[in-house]
């Protein structure tokens, strides 16, 4: 209990982390998801998501909370059916805001 209570604390603390750590990344199980469902060749999946990712740092520190949220909830709802998030929908959010995929 205590221990939740000291992530819980942290979370709040740091707002970037609550968004992240809300969003389910596995670049290796989506771009499969994609591949097997969307015919996406996995390299260029891969390929795209390890270039979002290296962005993110830099547009995180950039947006504001609200945008944050906002693209957390963009990339939730585009991860729904493989059940994992993309990197280059959360970091487009974060560079052009929500909708703009």
């Amino acid at each position: 209990m205590r221990t939740m209570f000291v992530i819980a604390l942290l979370l709040a603390a740091h707002p970037a982390l609550a968004a992240e750590a809300s969003l389910n990344f596995d670049t290796a199980k989506l771009c499969q998801w994609q591949h097997d469902n969307n015919s996406m060749d996995v390299a260029e999946c891969t390929a795209m998501e390890t270039a979002a990712e290296k962005d993110m740092p830099a547009l995180e520190a950039k947006a504001d909370a609200k945008r944050k949220d906002e693209c957390t909830a963009e990339a939730q709802n585009y991860s729904g059916d493989s059940g994992f998030a993309s990197y280059t929908v959360y970091t487009s959010c974060l560079k052009s805001g929500p909708g703009g995929l």
